[in-house]
């Protein structure tokens, strides 16, 4: 099932005479949406209105100032809800530092935007769904999303990991789980804790699934994987000022233990091949196979992978892959194969060879017909 279509709304939305993209109407909605819940809180905990009312005015400002910074630097507007949310984050925890008059009360406000912020990116992810921005890694799932990408073809259809609803279905929980913390009379500053902790952990493990080509990589990881990495070793020193529970302490340091080590083991062991699997190098490699089976000749990766396609009939071909200087271990090349099947022949049954050499091939296999399977039974 294409959920593009089950979850499509329009990208242009006409209201009062002008037209407003879907990310300003869901971002404005939301902003509507999580005040009305905040105040509920305010009146249920015993908080101040204005200085609920006042986060939001501050939090509106500072992230149209980011945005109107980056648009000046970069000539262009240029949304990274995660540092985003980072730096809004910090910018309402120094304000609230000078008006609250208690540290209960201080927690209490950032609980409540945690809620907000929970909601914000709940809701965001689904403008991200249906402008197909920020989409998952092509697949042969049951249930994905499939987009008219000028460069992917669709007969047939490429599916896609449906991983902005997924991350917005996270989110919706986040959100609840906040709601039910502040109903329940927990202590300040808990469902803060929480919040920041499973998100990051969430997000971590859903830039695996992240597709796009346009977030910077660093050994392997994503910007916003490195973040979160970041954020969780600020949890871990958040014990300094704030009683953390000890499973979301020991979370947080296992996590970034893992981070670590994974990073010492590719610093130290220099044949990077986990850049195979980059977002940019998979689309780049989807390119020179298609320019391979155009053009006839071989192609050569920026990471050196070389790719060739051989027409065997009418309805098959043949695509031989390896590594110019190096031996291609057998799982990365199974890995790019199942990208190059996903995007180039999603419908076709295809066959892997290996040899020793570090030579591998693909072969596409004809189109399974009805009446084929009839005679094969």
């Amino acid at each position: 099932m294409n959920l593009a279509r089950v979850f499509r709304l329009p990208e242009q939305v006409p209201l009062f005479g002008r037209t407003f993209s879907i990310y300003f109407i869901l971002g404005h909605a939301n902003l509507v949406l999580s005040l009305i819940i905040n105040l509920g809180l305010c009146a249920h905990i015993g908080l101040s209105y204005v200085v609920c009312v006042s986060l939001y005015i501050v939090a509106l400002l500072a992230f149209y100032g980011l945005a109107f910074i980056s648009k000046a630097l970069l000539g262009y507007e240029h949304y990274v809800l995660l540092r985003y949310s980072l730096a809004v984050n910090i910018v309402l925890a120094i304000m609230l530092w000078y008006v609250t008059i208690s540290a209960n009360e201080y927690w209490h406000y950032l609980d409540l935007f945690a809620i907000a912020l929970a909601l914000m990116i709940a809701i965001g992810r689904i403008g991200c769904q249906t402008v197909g921005c920020c989409h998952g890694k092509p697949c042969n799932w049951r249930f994905y999303t499939a987009y008219s990408f000028k460069n992917v073809s669709h007969k047939p259809v490429v599916r896609f990991v449906p991983i902005q609803l997924i991350e917005s279905c996270f989110a919706f929980f986040l959100a609840a789980l906040g709601i039910f913390y502040k109903l329940t009379n927990a202590d300040a500053g808990v469902f803060f804790i929480v919040f920041w902790v499973l998100y990051a952990i969430g997000r971590y493990i859903f830039e695996f699934y992240r597709g796009d080509p346009d977030r910077p990589y660093w050994k392997g990881f994503s910007e916003a994987q490195w973040l979160c990495t970041g954020i969780l070793g600020g949890i871990f020193l958040l014990q300094y000022w704030h009683t953390l529970s000890l499973v979301w302490w020991g979370i947080s340091v296992v996590v970034v233990c893992i981070h670590c080590l994974v990073l010492f083991y590719r610093i130290i062991y220099q044949t990077a091949f986990y850049r195979l699997l980059e977002p940019i190098h998979l689309m780049e490699f989807s390119q020179k196979a298609l320019q391979s089976k155009q053009g006839k000749e071989v192609e050569t990766t920026s990471q050196k992978i070389k790719v060739s396609c051989t027409a065997l009939g009418a309805d098959q071909c043949l695509y031989t892959l390896s590594h110019v200087d190096r031996v291609l271990p057998r799982r990365w090349a199974k890995r790019l194969f199942k990208h190059l099947q996903y995007t180039a022949h999603p419908a076709r049954p295809t066959k892997i060879e290996y040899y020793n050499q570090g030579v591998y091939h693909l072969i596409v296999l004809p189109q399974k017909t009805e009446a084929s399977q009839a005679q094969t039974t």
